[in-house]
């Protein structure tokens, strides 16, 4: 339906990936769900945490992917069938971003993956890449061979600060997206 909304927040499910780069986009779909009141319960079907609930009239399904990262698309295919989404454009797939510097927040339709493998699994399993995305920043590591240390480290005090202060601005696109659409929300993002 027209009036549905898929969000997806990408990361790996467990403690251990609390607060770690990587799990930016998981830590900022449940803050979204939090704002609405909204506890996110597993669903075995598809694979993932997810809480349904409304704004504007329009029906929203928040989920976590409890595959890891790399098989996130095995959920997102089993969601996006179980929520009778007829665009596309109503996936909205939150996820960490090593181009954009920390903190930034940038929003797209379409396009390549930049090799994010949790997003190369999502369109591998969709056969298209037509979905929005929301790709919080996390930067760079001080080399490439440091890639898996730097999205899966813990972070603490300004580090820790700055991603909480970038999911809360994320939980605002997230919804201006709903609300208003994706073209005036991209006018506001860039």
């Amino acid at each position: 339906m027209d009036d549905t909304f898929l969000v997806v927040g990408l990361g790996n499910p467990g403690e251990t990936y609390l607060f770690t780069r990587h799990n930016v986009g998981m830590a900022s779909v449940e803050l979204f769900a939090q704002t609405f009141n909204v506890t996110l319960k597993s669903d075995r079907m598809s694979k993932s945490s997810i809480g349904r609930f409304k704004i504007d009239g329009k029906s929203i399904i928040a989920a976590l992917p409890l595959t890891f990262m790399n098989d996130s698309g095995l959920a997102v295919k089993k969601l996006v069938k179980q929520s009778g989404i007829e665009s596309l454009g109503n996936l909205i797939v939150v996820h960490d971003e090593m181009d954009l510097a920390p903190g930034r927040i940038k929003i797209k339709r379409g396009g390549g993956t930049a090799g994010h493998n949790g997003l190369e699994s999502i369109c591998d399993h969709l056969g298209s890449n037509d979905f929005v995305r929301i790709r919080i920043g996390i930067g760079k590591p001080p080399s490439a061979d440091q890639g898996a240390n730097y999205v899966l480290r813990r972070l603490k005090g300004s580090d820790k600060t700055l991603l909480i202060e970038s999911q809360l601005e994320a939980v605002k696109v997230i919804e201006s997206i709903i609300r208003s659409g994706f073209e005036s929300t991209l006018d506001q993002v860039r």
